[in-house]
């Protein structure tokens, strides 16, 4: 756990907040799926990949690029719907556009549970 002291009320507040090592999605129970991705797009070096915009069908309908391709070919986990793999993808794009430490942040808040917005690139 990383300490970070907090200004409430005038008073330092010492906030634990726990830290996870890269490719540690403990803090989620979609660990495995989220765990493989992970692994899956940096063994394939595709992190610069996922953070490009899949196409207008995202990454469950539009025709994958040949490095994404073999991201979704690396993939071992078994588990997935059509939806689940798109979310997954989903997460690691978020990861490549925000980093490791702002998407751990992103997802302690809440704010990838139980809904897909905010995770597509926005339309210029």
């Amino acid at each position: 756990m990383a300490t970070v002291s907090s200004s409430a009320g005038g008073a330092n507040v010492p906030i634990n907040k726990p830290s996870y090592e890269l490719g540690n999605f403990g803090f989620t129970e979609d660990r495995v799926m989220l765990e493989d991705a992970y692994h899956a797009v940096t063994d394939n070096d595709a992190w610069a990949e996922m953070g490009k915009d899949p196409g207008e069908s995202g990454f469950m309908f539009s025709e994958p690029t040949p490095l994404i391709a073999k991201v979704n070919a690396s993939i071992k986990y078994k588990g997935h719907s059509g939806f689940s793999h798109g979310w997954t993808m989903r997460m690691m794009q978020k990861i490549a556009m925000i980093g490791w430490n702002a998407y751990v942040d992103w997802m302690s808040n809440g704010a990838a549970q139980g809904s897909a917005e905010g995770l597509a690139p926005k339309a210029p």
